[in-house]
């Protein structure tokens, strides 16, 4: 009885795609740019007597796959790869391939195929077909589908080789025991995620009644895309936005596909992430706001995990004044040498963004020497709402930057750094007789001195001998009578100690040499 033998030709239909919502493009083995691009979802399928399947994706290449030997039997040998979409079913597609075939026989031939969904070229969702019986060979190009033309919920997609004919029949190939290959060189899937993802836990300061800064903190899920960012809203605009999750990398959008979110993994978000959110202080000014927080999946699906919410703003809070002499890791803290100025860079701006020009913008300061807070001097913005205003580095201190029209306040410290300058009266004393240590430490007049210790080199340690006081302008003395009556040389230095009355971070004093005897 004859079988079901080689399925009809069908034209190739190339549908234009088009970007819209909830939606995600997954690239296999070659980007858009040229990039290898990993292969996931795809596997080898079939199996055949003398069959080989590899994939060079990783180097460069294509997923290949290929049958040889003296025989192949009709309607049983098949190889190929087949692509699975996993939990997102495949929208439209472009895929680039090339494939070849050639031997036969009494009733059989060597053919080639795709298929959308099911790997079988009788089960009505082939796409192309290529049989040597048919006087073609080879196949090559992409072939692009969408819409209709994929049956709906479709998951898979199969490039498939294989000999077909009159049952207990064998292909063969005289002179060559290559029947062929098929070849996937790239591909881009565009995968359906019509599922919101989901919430639960909601807390944090931000949800309190009437907060207008602070935290909230909720679990997110989503079992197609994953978990692709968290944003807080401020009447209706992202004020932040944030990853909770990058996935070690997968969850970071490529940005190859336009307006539609790609990536190189069917679910390249995770599917479950503790979300935490901050709306900073100083964000909202005065009047009535509308605050939410949402969660958003890889294919751009939300979900509103808290609120909407309308709050009064009544503080005087506002976006916008930024230092920019920051330290490395993005805080307001700073560390100048004693005497030198700090310039302190700022823009003053509304929360949404716009410049506040002619505001006056006023500095304090305090410090551990000082009895009570300082007024510095005061600037004005420009047009373009920036200023700048310098800090003498006399002393550790706290500053602050404010602007009372807007409430707006941008704090920190400075550190200060000073070395203890050291000298001596002598650089040789006689047996029994005596040397005279003086020094100061540069810093802002204290209330009260500072204590140095004085150390001599003992061996490959620095031994305390004394501790002394500083005056209050940070000056000390120290004197010592020699006893030893055998020639020798002696290394002094002076540290100064740990103490709420030293107004800098000094560093140890150079050492001075004194030889005795």
């Amino acid at each position: 009885m004859r079988t079901a033998l080689f399925a009809s030709m069908l034209a190739t239909l190339v549908l234009a795609t088009t970007a819209s919502a909830n939606e995600y493009v997954v690239y296999s083995c070659k980007t858009p740019s040229g990039a290898p691009a990993p292969t996931d979802g795809w596997s080898a399928t079939g199996g055949a007597s003398f069959g080989w399947a590899v994939d060079r994706c990783g180097s460069g290449g294509s997923l290949g796959a290929g049958m040889g030997g003296p025989s192949q039997p009709a309607n049983v040998a098949s190889i190929g790869w087949g692509f699975d979409s996993g939990a997102a079913p495949i929208r439209s597609y472009k895929i680039d391939r090339s494939g070849r075939v050639s031997g036969g026989g009494f009733g059989v031939s060597m053919f080639m195929f795709t298929a959308n969904a099911q790997n079988d070229p009788n089960g009505g969702r082939q796409v192309d077909y290529c049989a040597a019986h048919l006087a073609c060979q080879s196949i090559s190009g992409s072939v692009t589908r969408d819409g209709a033309s994929i049956p709906g919920g479709s998951r898979s997609w199969f490039f498939t080789m294989a000999c077909g004919g009159y049952a207990g029949e064998l292909c063969t190939h005289p002179g060559s025991p290559d029947f062929g290959q098929v070849n996937v060189n790239s591909a881009a899937f565009t995968l359906e995620d019509d599922e919101q993802p989901s919430f639960a836990a909601v807390g944090g300061s931000l949800t309190a009644d009437g907060a207008s800064f602070g935290t909230i903190g909720f679990m997110a899920s989503d079992d197609v895309s994953g978990i692709a960012r968290a944003t807080i809203e401020v009447d209706g605009s992202e004020l932040v936005s944030i990853v909770p999750n990058a996935n070690g990398g997968r969850c970071n959008r490529l940005g190859q596909a336009g307006a539609t979110n790609d990536y190189l993994y069917r679910r390249p978000c995770p599917a479950r992430q503790q979300v935490e959110l901050t709306l900073p202080r100083n964000t909202l000014i005065n009047g009535e706001h509308t605050i939410r927080a949402r969660a958003y999946d890889a294919a751009g699906n939300s979900v509103t995990a808290f609120g909407p919410r309308r709050i009064q703003v009544t503080g005087s809070l506002v976006t916008g004044l930024s230092a920019a002499k920051i330290s490395a890791d993005g805080s307001t803290d700073m560390v100048a040498n004693y005497g030198r100025s700090v310039r302190i860079n700022g823009t003053l701006r509304t929360n949404t963004g716009e410049p506040i020009a002619g505001a006056r913008i006023e500095s304090t300061f305090d410090s551990s020497a000082a009895t009570r807070s300082r007024i510095g001097r005061a600037v004005h913005t420009d047009a373009d709402g920036r200023f700048s205003i310098s800090i003498r580095a006399l002393a550790n201190r706290t500053w602050a930057l404010t602007n009372q029209d807007t409430g707006a306040k941008l704090t920190g410290k400075l550190k200060v750094r000073s070395r203890i300058a050291l000298r001596t009266s002598r650089k040789r004393v006689r047996a029994f007789g005596k040397m005279r240590l003086t020094g100061g430490i540069s810093s802002e007049r204290a209330k009260n001195g500072a204590s140095v210790a004085i150390k001599v080199k003992n061996g490959r340690r620095w031994r305390t001998v004394a501790v002394v006081r500083a005056t209050r302008a940070g000056n000390f003395k120290f004197n010592y009578r020699f006893t030893r009556v055998s020639r020798t040389s002696l290394r002094f230095r002076a540290v100064a100690l740990k103490s709420s009355d030293l107004t800098v971070a000094a560093s140890p004093s150079r050492s001075v040499t004194i030889r005795v005897g």
